[in-house]
């Protein structure tokens, strides 16, 4: 998650982006967050074990709500 908003900034005109490095960082925790949701159903289905794949979606969720503020 660190490393393409890395290689983005680097090959850009402008290095000290940090308004689209953000963008860049929120966008791939909201992807991780939804692929998460998703392995969580995908396990309710099946009767498997998904308590720490919510963990990590509260986790991530916080993440995303103290990088907005």
């Amino acid at each position: 998650m660190v490393l393409i908003p890395m290689l983005i900034v680097m090959m850009t005109d402008d290095p000290n982006s940090s308004v689209f490095s953000n963008i860049v960082v929120n966008t791939l925790i909201i992807l991780v967050i939804l692929g998460k949701m998703i392995t969580v159903l995908e396990k309710r289905k099946g009767n498997k074990r998904y308590a720490p794949d919510i963990g990590a979606v509260i986790g991530l969720s916080i993440l995303f709500k103290q990088r907005r503020s």
